[in-house]
């Protein structure tokens, strides 16, 4: 179930980027890629919260983080830590696709904060989990 869940979030990155790509040149393409992917990050994020509720998906550290901060302790803080990451980086797709289905003019500002958020919880996600 893992690894449907990661290419969910691989898939939703691709159309993330593909859409950032076109924003200026094909606009239409930006908006419906980009729609895509927060669609298909909240079904991720729909599977992981369903997996984990029936018990099919022990979302535990990777066993080379439990390794690397010594115990399973503080890597169990630091899996933590990214899913709050993780959380927040998906309120933020979704505000970021209703200020810009609304031509918001802060959609392009809060871009800013939210590309980076994303993708330091996607790259955090493939590797900290098995």
């Amino acid at each position: 179930m893992i690894i449907g869940i990661k290419l969910l979030l691989s898939t939703a990155t691709v159309c993330f980027a593909v859409g950032y790509a076109a924003r200026r040149r094909v606009n239409r393409l930006h908006r419906r890629l980009m729609a895509v992917g927060a669609g298909v990050a909240w079904l991720a994020a729909a599977a992981i919260g369903v997996g984990m509720s029936v018990g099919e998906l022990p979302l535990g550290p990777a066993y080379w983080l439990v390794d690397v901060l010594g115990g399973a302790g503080p890597a169990r803080i630091a899996a933590a830590v990214q899913l709050t990451l993780a959380s927040l980086a998906l309120v933020s797709v979704t505000v970021q696709a209703y200020l810009g289905w609304m031509r918001h003019p802060l959609h392009r500002l809060a871009a800013r904060a939210v590309i980076p958020l994303w993708l330091l919880a996607y790259v955090s996600a493939m590797f900290f989990y098995y």
